[in-house]
């Protein structure tokens, strides 16, 4: 049975860290985006998706740290349940 892969990425809306997202898809990777940036955020995601990875968005700043526990909590959450049996 395969690993499942995932990784949290900040940022992945444009520049390095969306070039970081889509290397990690194509290694095999899903992945969490959070970005205050939606409408470039969302087009990364179609491109993860494109390569046959999963790829949840969160608009949202991270240093508020109440708001990155919460994207968090759903992210281990939304994968937890994508992966049991």
């Amino acid at each position: 049975m395969r690993h499942e892969q995932n990784r949290h990425r900040h940022g992945g809306a444009r520049g390095i860290g969306r070039g970081c997202a889509l290397e990690l898809a194509s290694r095999g990777y899903d992945i969490a985006l959070v970005d205050l940036l939606e409408p470039e955020m969302k087009r990364t995601a179609g491109e993860i998706e494109a390569l046959g990875r999963k790829a949840l968005t969160y608009q949202a700043r991270c240093r508020l740290v109440a708001r990155a526990h919460e994207v968090v909590e759903d992210v281990a959450g939304q994968w937890a349940r994508s992966t049991s049996c």
